[in-house]
Protein backbone atom coordinates (compact mmCIF):
# COMPACT_ATOMS: atom_id res chain seq x y z
CA UNK A 1 0.00 0.00 0.00
CA UNK A 2 1.45 3.76 -1.00
CA UNK A 3 2.18 5.99 1.96
CA UNK A 4 0.93 9.48 2.08
CA UNK A 5 3.29 11.77 0.55
CA UNK A 6 4.00 15.85 2.00
CA UNK A 7 6.61 17.51 -0.55
CA UNK A 8 8.12 20.36 -0.49
CA UNK A 9 7.64 22.39 -4.12
CA UNK A 10 9.04 26.11 -3.05
CA UNK A 11 9.56 27.39 0.35
CA UNK A 12 5.78 29.32 -0.03
CA UNK A 13 4.06 26.02 -1.47
CA UNK A 14 3.86 21.95 -0.91
CA UNK A 15 1.34 19.66 -1.57
CA UNK A 16 0.21 16.32 0.09
CA UNK A 17 -0.84 13.06 -1.98
CA UNK A 18 -2.83 10.79 -0.25
CA UNK A 19 -3.45 7.46 -1.97
CA UNK A 20 -7.32 6.20 -2.14
CA UNK A 21 -9.17 2.98 -2.78
CA UNK A 22 -8.50 1.57 -5.97
CA UNK A 23 -5.44 3.03 -7.04
CA UNK A 24 -6.17 6.77 -6.90
CA UNK A 25 -4.36 9.32 -5.34
CA UNK A 26 -5.44 12.83 -3.57
CA UNK A 27 -3.36 15.47 -4.03
CA UNK A 28 -4.32 18.93 -1.98
CA UNK A 29 -1.96 21.65 -2.90
CA UNK A 30 -0.99 24.38 -0.42
CA UNK A 31 0.21 27.86 -0.88
CA UNK A 32 0.87 31.02 1.48
CA UNK A 33 2.82 34.55 0.64
CA UNK A 34 6.51 34.12 -0.01
CA UNK A 35 6.69 36.73 2.46
CA UNK A 36 4.33 35.22 4.86
CA UNK A 37 0.67 35.28 5.41
CA UNK A 38 -2.36 33.02 5.44
CA UNK A 39 -2.75 29.47 4.13
CA UNK A 40 -4.63 28.35 1.09
CA UNK A 41 -5.63 25.57 -0.62
CA UNK A 42 -5.29 25.90 -4.84
CA UNK A 43 -6.41 22.58 -5.41
CA UNK A 44 -10.45 22.82 -5.68
CA UNK A 45 -10.02 26.64 -7.94
CA UNK A 46 -6.59 26.63 -9.88
CA UNK A 47 -5.25 29.73 -11.16
CA UNK A 48 -7.28 31.43 -8.15
CA UNK A 49 -5.60 32.16 -4.13
CA UNK A 50 -7.91 29.52 -2.97
CA UNK A 51 -9.39 28.93 0.19
CA UNK A 52 -8.11 30.09 3.89
CA UNK A 53 -7.12 26.76 5.72
CA UNK A 54 -7.63 26.16 9.58
CA UNK A 55 -6.48 24.32 12.12
CA UNK A 56 -5.44 20.88 11.40
CA UNK A 57 -5.71 21.47 7.63
CA UNK A 58 -9.72 22.15 8.25
CA UNK A 59 -12.10 25.04 6.74
CA UNK A 60 -13.50 26.20 10.31
CA UNK A 61 -11.62 27.49 13.38
CA UNK A 62 -8.58 29.36 13.57
CA UNK A 63 -7.13 30.26 10.16
CA UNK A 64 -3.15 28.85 9.72
CA UNK A 65 -0.77 31.73 9.41
CA UNK A 66 3.21 30.78 8.11
CA UNK A 67 5.42 33.56 9.00
CA UNK A 68 7.47 32.63 5.83
CA UNK A 69 11.00 32.99 7.60
CA UNK A 70 10.53 28.50 7.23
CA UNK A 71 9.57 26.47 4.53
CA UNK A 72 5.56 25.90 4.63
CA UNK A 73 6.09 22.00 4.26
CA UNK A 74 6.88 22.05 8.13
CA UNK A 75 3.59 23.81 9.63
CA UNK A 76 1.63 21.38 6.49
CA UNK A 77 3.45 18.25 8.08
CA UNK A 78 2.43 19.62 11.11
CA UNK A 79 -0.82 20.42 10.84
CA UNK A 80 -1.56 16.71 8.86
CA UNK A 81 -0.22 14.77 12.07
CA UNK A 82 -2.73 16.80 14.49
CA UNK A 83 -5.41 16.08 11.90
CA UNK A 84 -4.44 12.49 11.90
CA UNK A 85 -4.14 12.53 15.94
CA UNK A 86 -7.07 14.29 16.17
CA UNK A 87 -9.09 11.39 13.91
CA UNK A 88 -7.50 8.51 16.01
CA UNK A 89 -9.09 10.35 19.25
CA UNK A 90 -12.52 10.48 17.91
CA UNK A 91 -12.10 6.96 16.21
CA UNK A 92 -12.87 8.54 12.67
CA UNK A 93 -9.74 6.53 10.82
Amino acid sequence: MARTRIVHEYDNQCFIEIPEDGGEIARTEYWAPSSGGYVRNVSRHPGTSGYQVCDRLCYTGNTLYWNGSVPLVGLIRREYQAARRHERRMNLS
